[in-house]
């Protein structure tokens, strides 16, 4: 077996000269061993569990090592590296054992130091052209298993990341090089750029200063630099260059504003920078920026109408509202229509920002048209618009329907595509009332639509103001909760059917009001979830999930305890850390612990997101799928979900002993966990004729009040021991 030679490294062909240029713009960029690339060399490490990691490039003659975990590599020549072969294919290579390989069992990388005997690596491909320009692998000094088909995936997700972040690299010092040219530019197009020598002679005088004072380049050097100012301020301008020039000429100051004469003897206020420095020989010298006020002047009204006006759609702004709605006569009827146009989003997101700014220009064009001059359009920002009236409410149900049917009914062609919007709106309107008011309470109708649906359109009622007040009230009272502790977890037993044994418990959460008594979750939850304080609230409850079921451990009930996650634990960083303190902290397996979510959560999560549950799955911690079958989820989820059992609804067991369809979607559901390798458990029993169908199907677990009502945990814990005993 021979190194890998001349015969193995792709030919100095075309496509190989094409792959070199794309290595080497990201040489030029500066691809240089950095914290981000080692901190992914060091994931991998970490990942496969391998002593050492490399990132690199491959030139013409060697590996170039870019980032590296476990190993003090800088380069190795081309002819003997493995990578040499990794970037022949898109694929990964996996050498389990070199020694054992005959491409490798001679390489001195093999025989001698380091004495690598395991290899796995996945090319990193550019965007430029595809050309695999290097690899991310993974290294040990010992042979190792080939790497399983998920390996595989991660290794090639890792790599992808690196090419991510190297792609970064190069697009930022593009850009800054094209900065910095534009900067050099516009530097020298916009501004009169004047330099003098210490005897007050110009020695440089752009175009720009040409076009500003009239004498051309030829006419002002080597003339006296003043000649621009007044007879009657030159002498001030010296002493000005005298002081600067004695406190070292920085030009960091403030420019000023002094008058300036033209050629023609005109004259007009400039703005100046002045700086100086001391030449070669000792010499100083100066230079003043100028440029024309009259730019500033004409950029100072442009920023008086941005202050009242929307830069997309050259619509009044939220400023500008305010301030019609501020002089709006109190004595005649005056009405607030607010639209938020729907599906905005998801243009931008799927289309680019580009085309959702078209079609925002496109919609603002639509509603002006629309609304013919009876009101003042604006935008309030985002995809949400307001329409002041001067009418009454029936006028103002008539242009917001007017202005929901233009909107629907209208087909947007844009970059050949077809994109349609909905509106939903909420108006108000209150002869009298403070604009502040107004606008909270045409708020509070948009956000009652929206909660109805796409394309709705509702007035502001009083009793909606009453149900905010009370949301607020609730919200309140969350918070008081979470700092008073009044919350308090119930559970309700899980049994295996087979036998009637208990085998674990859902911790459900309560709150103990202080004036409302024991409330259940239907009271509060919904409330809570939107809540920031969420996240504060799920910690505790897996906490005390933890605390009791290492108690109930400690009394001869091994029960495997089921958390709900809400939704703000996935979203803030570190769950997978908050769950293993917990069982720490409690002694308990991860094996004990089943953490449970819907799939409203689950479709809500990017897949980088699940992250911290795939490695809580990895060491044991159970997931399951609550209410499965009853939203949106797909079963492409199942498959991306690091899942351990699904969740049966409730509202398929109610009438499964006599409604067949209950029952086919049931076994469906069972069918689908068996051949999966998931648990199935399912919720809501009540009957022994629910628990028959159940159990004949093949079901293995259930809950419900057949079996007990959320209880305290002293309570289950009596249940439980009465169970086991009979």
């Amino acid at each position: 077996m021979q190194p890998a030679g001349e015969n193995d490294t792709p030919g100095r062909t075309g496509e190989e000269a094409a792959r070199q240029l794309a290595v080497a713009a990201y040489q030029a960029s500066g691809v240089e061993p950095g914290a981000d690339l080692d901190q992914i060399a060091e994931m991998a490490a970490n990942i496969f569990e391998a002593p050492m990691a490399l990132i690199n490039l491959l030139t013409a003659n060697e590996l170039l090592v870019v980032a590296r975990h476990g190993c003090s590599f800088q380069s190795v020549p081309r002819q003997i590296s493995f990578c040499t072969h990794t970037i022949q294919h898109d694929a990964v290579l996996v050498v389990p054992d070199t020694a054992s390989d005959i491409r490798f069992a001679r390489n001195p990388l093999v025989t001698e130091g380091p004495t690598i005997r395991f290899y796995a690596g996945a090319p990193l491909v550019s965007p430029l052209g595809g050309h695999r320009i290097g690899t991310v692998c993974i290294l040990d000094t010992k042979p190792r298993p080939p790497l399983d088909e998920r390996q595989r995936n991660l290794l090639q997700s890792l790599a992808a990341m690196v090419m991510d972040r190297m792609e970064m690299r190069r697009l930022d010092g593009a850009r800054r090089d094209g900065l910095a040219r534009f900067s050099r530019v516009t530097a020298a197009l916009p501004s009169a750029v004047i330099c003098a020598d210490d005897a007050g002679r110009v020695t440089h005088w752009n175009e720009a200063a040409e076009r500003l004072f009239g004498w051309t380049a030829e006419e002002a050097v080597g003339g006296p630099a003043d000649r621009i100012l007044p007879a009657s301020d030159r002498a001030s301008h010296a002493a000005r260059l005298l002081r600067l020039s004695e406190t070292g000429g920085s030009p960091n100051h403030a420019p000023i504003e002094v008058t300036v004469q033209r050629r023609d003897g005109g004259v007009f206020l400039a703005e100046m920078t002045l700086a100086c420095w001391r030449e070669g020989n000792g010499h100083m010298a100066s230079a003043a920026i100028l440029r024309d006020v009259t730019q500033r002047r004409q950029a100072e009204r442009r920023l008086r109408h941005l202050a009242h006006h929307d830069p997309l759609t050259g619509l009044a702004n939220r400023v500008l509202l305010s301030e019609a709605l501020q002089r709006s006569p109190r004595s005649s009827p005056c009405s607030l229509i607010l639209l938020d146009l729907d599906g905005l989003k998801h243009v931008n997101d799927a289309f680019g920002h580009e085309v959702g700014d078209a079609l925002l220009q496109e919609a603002a064009t639509l509603m002006e048209r629309c609304l013919d001059r009876r009101g003042l359009l604006a935008r309030l920002g985002g995809d949400e618009f307001a329409v002041l009236l001067r009418g009454d409410a029936a006028m103002a149900a008539a242009i917001e329907a007017e202005l929901r049917e233009t909107l629907a009914t209208e087909s947007f062609r844009l970059r050949d595509r077809n994109f349609r919007l909905l509106a939903n709106t909420g108006y108000a309107t209150a002869p009298g009332l403070q604009a502040d008011t107004l606008l909270a309470n045409a708020d509070l109708a948009l956000h009652r639509a929206k909660a109805q649906g796409s394309g709705t359109g509702l007035a502001y009622q009083p009793a909606m103001r009453a149900e905010y007040q009370a949301r607020r009230t609730l919200e309140e009272e969350l918070e008081r909760a979470v700092e008073n502790g009044e919350f308090t977890l119930f559970y309700q037993p899980q049994i295996r059917l087979a036998d009637g044994r208990m085998t674990g418990a859902e911790a459900l959460l309560r709150w103990h009001h202080p004036s409302r008594g024991l409330l259940a979750p239907g009271a509060f939850l919904h409330v809570l979830e939107a809540s920031p304080l969420a996240g504060r609230v799920g910690d505790w409850a897996l906490d005390q999930a933890c605390r009791q079921g290492a108690a109930w451990r400690g009394a001869g009930l091994p029960l495997r305890i089921g958390v709900n996650l809400f939704a703000e634990q996935l979203r803030l960083s570190g769950l997978d850390g908050k769950v293993e303190a917990a069982l720490r902290r409690h002694g308990l397996p991860p094996t004990a612990l089943e953490l449970e979510l819907t799939e409203t959560i689950v479709l809500r999560k990017a897949d980088s997101q699940l992250e911290p549950l795939r490695r809580l799955h990895a060491m044991g911690t159970g997931i399951a799928l609550d209410d499965f079958g009853t939203g949106y989820a797909s079963l492409s989820t199942l498959k991306r979900f690091p899942l351990t059992r699904l969740k049966i609804d409730r509202s398929f067991v109610t009438e499964i002993a006599t409604d067949r369809h209950d029952g086919a979607i049931v076994e469906a559901l069972l069918s689908l966990g068996r051949n999966l390798g998931l648990e199935v458990i399912a919720e809501g029993i009540e009957t022994v004729e629910q628990e028959a169908a159940l159990r004949g199907r093949g079901c293995e677990a259930g809950q419900g009040y057949l079996y007990g009502q959320p209880m305290p945990p002293d309570e289950l814990l009596a249940l439980a021991q009465a169970r086991h005993a009979a």
